[in-house]
């Protein structure tokens, strides 16, 4: 079973993604990025969906972090925020994200962007906007 770790300080948006998910992904939620790092180590996730604006470690520190690292370096990582500013995306871009995604956003099309994206085994390294 795939793994995704869900890094975001809403509680309401971890519940809502992990209900949204837990029944086809094994999943993992942290509110922090410290705890998101503690639990990358422990459960290796196949995907991060990683939100930028988060108290302490924030968004782009734990990407920054990740692409530095070799054995994550090349794990899908796909950004969440509300920060949607053409900046702010291509940063994550030239960061190594895989994806961004807008806030808000629609669940269900999440969900089939991350279906299609784990059934097509990460073949394409393009970067995607939803």
């Amino acid at each position: 079973m795939k793994s995704i770790l869900i890094i975001d300080d809403s509680e309401d948006l971890l519940s809502l993604l992990k209900y949204a998910f837990d029944t086809k992904y094994k999943v993992y939620t942290c509110s922090s990025g410290r705890k998101g790092l503690y639990s990358l180590l422990n459960n290796n996730p196949d995907l991060i969906l990683l939100d930028i604006m988060m108290q302490g470690l924030n968004g782009l520190d734990v990407l920054k972090l990740l692409r530095t690292d070799q054995f994550t370096k090349n794990k899908p990582i796909f950004i969440i925020s509300a920060m949607v500013e053409d900046s702010i995306i291509n940063k994550c871009k030239e960061m190594g994200a895989n994806a961004f995604i807008k806030k808000p956003f629609q669940i269900q099309k999440l969900k089939e962007y991350i279906d299609d994206y784990f059934e097509k085994n990460y073949v394409s390294k393009e970067f995607h906007i939803m």
